[in-house]
């Protein structure tokens, strides 16, 4: 049985004004405007993980293998009730050369065959992510005064718990040749459930963001390792390595359905986590284009840009005031302001959406 600690403690501070009246650095920062005077606390963050684990290994006859082990992680970071959870693990192998059908093939020089399944966790949040802290200096208007006070920087989720990471993996170890040529292939299959996300919150909150459990992303794909030892003596050792990966990354989930992707966060189901998501851009209005152009109530002199509700680059008539337009079933609210020459927009663009 293992046990390991680990503990990290940080401590800072933090103050400004400006418009003081004569060179006095950092010593003197109330002789500066009230309105730019800011004092932060010296912040404390410690940070605790306990852990034990307990493995058992196994091999009957050096050929069939068996490793199982278990471990218990306490991280303080979590919200209370969640801060603890159990990580299982089983790998199984078997040496193949070693088989008496293989026994006499010289030029197999390791043969092994490997599968496993285990899970991992993952709690990379800063500290007291899930308690509500007065850590924000700021000011509220009291008349002709400004007062001081304090709010939280950080929405509060006392249901914050471990991200958790299920691997199955299957392998192939080989070496042929007295090993001059060996090497490797693995397939494996992730599923990370309770992903830690760091949520952009609605801005009526008043609070800027949160960090929550948000859905599950998985990971598929292959490894290949060759290597081979082309010279090998006294003088000069040559050798050559090759490596292949291939992954696949997509988020299956979010807030416990698999339908309605969160754009605001960039949380996009069936794609890879953080993708690059737009409006596709179409191209402008060509000269040739005048008469369709026209019909769309788009004018190529108007900076070429063209009507495709993909393009999110929408420019009303001067006559437009308000209007809502619905063009191949997608629907466009638009606001046009004229100043003289100058059109200021407002638009709110429903279309549909595409990946690149």
């Amino acid at each position: 049985m293992l046990q390991s600690f680990y503990s990290n403690e940080d401590e800072s501070s933090y103050g400004y004004s400006n418009g003081q009246p004569f060179n006095s650095e950092f010593y003197n920062l109330g002789f500066g405007l009230q309105s730019s005077y800011q004092l932060q606390a010296p912040p404390y963050m410690k940070r605790t993980l306990n852990s034990y684990a307990v493995r058992l290994n196994y091999g009957f006859k050096d050929k069939y293998l068996l490793t199982a082990s278990t471990r218990w992680d306490g991280s303080s970071v979590l919200s209370e009730g969640n801060k603890w959870t159990a990580f299982p693990s089983l790998a199984l192998g078997w040496k193949i050369n070693k088989e008496s059908f293989l026994e006499n093939v010289k030029s197999i020089s390791d043969l092994k065959l490997r599968a496993s399944i285990g899970y991992t966790g993952n709690d990379n949040v800063a500290p007291y992510q899930s308690l509500a802290l007065l850590d924000q200096q700021t000011f509220y208007a009291n008349g002709n005064d400004l007062v001081p006070g304090l709010q939280s920087s950080v929405f509060a989720n006392r249901f914050l718990t471990w991200e958790k990471t299920r691997e199955l993996n299957f392998g192939l170890d080989f070496g042929l040749l007295r090993n001059r040529i060996t090497g490797s292939v693995d397939v494996y299959d992730r599923l990370s459930e309770n992903l830690i996300y760091r949520q952009q919150l609605p801005a009526e909150m008043g609070i800027k963001h949160t960090y929550s459990n948000v859905g599950s992303v998985s990971n598929k794909g292959v490894e290949v390792l060759l290597t081979t030892k082309n010279i090998k003596n006294s003088l000069i050792t040559w050798e050559t390595t090759f490596t292949f990966t291939k992954n696949v990354n997509k988020l299956e989930s979010i807030y416990n359905q698999d339908k309605v992707s969160d754009k605001g966060n960039n949380l996009i189901l069936g794609s890879s986590l953080n993708p690059n998501f737009n409006y596709v851009y179409d191209g402008v209005w060509q000269e040739s284009e005048a008469t369709q152009a026209a019909f769309m109530e788009w004018h190529p002199d108007r900076q070429g840009q063209k009507t495709s509700m993909e393009t999110g680059n929408l420019m009303p008539t001067t006559e437009q005031r308000l209007e809502v337009q619905f063009r191949n079933g997608r629907e466009v609210f638009i606001r046009g302001l004229p100043l003289g020459n100058l059109i200021l927009i407002f638009q709110l663009l429903r279309a549909r959406d595409r990946l690149f």
